[in-house]
């Protein structure tokens, strides 16, 4: 018999619009998703809060060069900061498609 906490779940999903709209981050994992019929690729990043809840953004071709510019005025070359520390993130309307949330600052608190 299977125990029931061995059963493989989802954790419940996130809303953005529960999060403020500036919010300490830690990056925890990152993957590219390819182009699919009717789907758009990007880099796919896995962030969690301070209190241990995680959610995923996805960031194609727009939302993809606000985080590059974002990334960019931090001086950093890759995203590999994002996962040594946490930084704070601004929910950033996009020209096109939905919110993503952009890092703006190091956070000052570890």
């Amino acid at each position: 018999m299977v125990k029931v906490d061995e059963i493989p779940a989802e954790q419940p999903r996130l809303d953005l619009s529960q999060l403020p709209q500036e919010v300490e981050l830690l990056a925890v994992a990152e993957k590219m998703q390819a182009e699919a019929v009717g789907k758009t690729g990007g880099l796919v990043l896995t962030y969690q809060l301070r209190d241990g809840r995680q959610f995923q953004q996805k960031y194609s071709k727009v939302s993809g060069a606000e985080l590059i510019t974002a990334l960019k005025k931090l001086k950093y070359a890759t995203t590999e900061p994002l996962f040594k520390a946490w930084h704070t993130y601004k929910l950033t309307n996009m020209r096109i498609g939905f919110p993503r949330m952009i890092p703006v600052a190091k956070a000052k608190t570890e």
